[in-house]
């Protein structure tokens, strides 16, 4: 993990999953782009050993994996609703700015995320 080499990543953004989710028991079944939340100046640069990337987006490669069948690591938030998401951005203004990213404009993009917020209720399901 270390300073993503593309810079910030806020606020809602399409998210692909790959092919290697299809037998994922998380990732499973989910349409092959998905709009997440995210608020991360870190990114995970190199996958630790015997993991799977499942997800990706054009500024973070490895935005969700798996290692093995019951654990998964996510840049983004599932957790955060709309108004979570809007607030992130707006506390973490300063920081955006001085980083060349305007807040106003992030905050205005944020999106609903249905789809990726229920994966905290599939994740309850499979582990519980």
């Amino acid at each position: 993990v270390g300073p993503n080499p593309h810079g910030p990543e806020f606020g809602t953004v399409e998210m692909v999953i790959h092919d290697s989710a299809d037998t994922d028991l998380l990732f499973a079944g989910m349409q092959c782009r998905q709009s997440v939340q995210t608020s991360h100046f870190q990114s995970v640069l190199d996958l630790p050993p015997g993991a799977v990337c499942l997800a990706s987006t054009d500024q973070d490669p490895h935005h969700a994996f798996a290692i093995g069948r019951l654990a998964w690591g996510v840049q983004f938030h599932p957790e955060y609703r709309v108004d979570v998401a809007r607030a992130y951005i707006h506390q973490s203004a300063d920081t955006l700015a001085a980083r060349g990213l305007v807040a106003n404009q992030l905050i205005r993009s944020v999106t609903d995320t249905p789809v990726a917020r229920s994966l905290l209720r599939r994740f309850a399901d499979i582990v519980s």
